[in-house]
């Protein structure tokens, strides 16, 4: 059966109660890092589908442009930080109208880490994002520049639109602390816990009191090199660190949603534990999830979702066509809510499966050869 929706999320929006004075009293998203953003598979779009509330690029100026990677044989011409992060955000920015985010409670940080030369490179960042007024004069948005830096008592000669990442080792001036928005940190400096068992009580006191610290200064914390599971985010949650570190965006953005107890668990809700590897596809501003599924060619699957259907390969994780009610303006107000299957996939076959569609009494047909899909009309 397909019903018609309206604009309204039916997982509760939990807006991140966060001060940069105390501990977040409910972890989100909104407290997440995407550390190294650059090296997944689909830089800046993966963490900011899953709303984090910072994510980071690592920058080289070379030949007057630039370019995004960890290491200098890392980066090629066409990975530029215009390409990968400037452009989709102002497009968000744009699509949202003026917000980072379609939820206006929430906040983007884009942390840059400066790889080369710090003066150059940050002149011609700055140079760059006079081209990007949406973003650089957007309240809701914060340019943080860390790695490379210039000495703390130049902060004050860039424009206020640069900020800086301190550390949580170093004693500023009042004019240099101004300038800064977070304080950073390599928690390897200061304890040896690698998160094979609890952080014991010295080690714990002794970093709850650079986060105690930094809160005084009403200055946010994050501490890299944290043990990239459940185990170290908890740990950081019971320190009161703000940011949360991470390489993995959706297993921490899971591990978020499951410690939310303000969240509203729906029985299609994503948040339910999975017994193996989760596939996110589609609009992530749109509540989805599976409908059903049926088996086509060899271990393929094609899978009905509120909006649609879908041909997938499981074991290459990859969605390899999907056909949509969101594509035809006719039905762009409509979701199946249907969980039968032999309303809609009422015929499977070895290499081919039917979908109908009861609005538009259409009837979509997936063929498979192994490889790839043949045919979607």
């Amino acid at each position: 059966m397909l019903v018609r929706f309206f604009s309204f999320c039916l997982l509760v929006a939990c807006f991140p109660i966060y001060t940069i004075t105390a501990q977040p009293l409910l972890y989100t998203t909104a407290n997440a890092h995407s550390h190294n953003d650059y090296e997944q598979p689909r830089p800046f779009t993966q963490a900011y589908d899953e709303q984090f509330g910072s994510i980071e690029a690592d920058i080289f100026l070379v030949n007057r442009k630039l370019l995004v990677g960890h290491n200098p044989r890392d980066l090629t011409p066409a990975r530029t930080l215009e390409q990968l992060y400037l452009l989709p955000l102002k497009a968000m920015v744009e699509k949202n109208h003026g917000y980072p985010y379609a939820d206006k409670t929430r906040r983007l940080q884009l942390l840059i880490d400066v790889k080369s030369d710090s003066v150059k490179t940050l002149d011609a960042l700055v140079t760059l994002l006079k081209h990007y007024h949406s973003i650089r004069m957007n309240h809701f948005i914060k340019i943080v520049v860390t790695g490379n830096r210039p000495g703390p008592e130049h902060y004050r000669d860039y424009p206020a639109f640069i900020w800086f990442d301190g550390r949580l080792n170093q004693q500023y001036t009042s004019s240099a602390l101004a300038r800064i928005a977070l304080l950073s940190d390599n928690l390897n400096n200061y304890i040896k816990w690698k998160g094979e068992a609890p952080m014991d009580i010295e080690e714990h006191n002794k970093i709850l009191s650079l986060v105690k610290k930094s809160h005084e200064l009403k200055k946010p914390v994050r501490f890299w090199a944290i043990p990239d599971n459940r185990v170290g985010w908890r740990e950081m949650e019971k320190l009161q660190v703000d940011y949360l570190n991470t390489d993995h965006i959706e297993n921490l953005a899971d591990f978020l949603s499951l410690e939310n107890d303000s969240l509203q668990l729906l029985p299609f809700n994503r948040s339910i534990r999975s017994a193996g590897k989760v596939i996110r596809f589609g609009n992530p501003e749109l509540q989805n999830h599976a409908l059903d599924a049926a088996a086509l060619g060899n271990s393929s699957v094609v899978i009905e979702d509120r909006y649609g259907i879908a041909a997938m390969a499981p074991i290459k994780n990859k969605i390899l066509q999907r056909w949509s009610l969101l594509d035809d303006p006719k039905y762009q107000g409509y979701m199946s809510t249907s969980i039968q299957a032999s309303k809609y996939l009422s015929k499977t076959v070895a290499t081919g499966c039917d979908w109908y569609d009861e609005v538009s009494n259409n009837k979509i047909k997936i063929f498979f050869d192994g490889y790839s899909v043949l045919h979607l009309f």
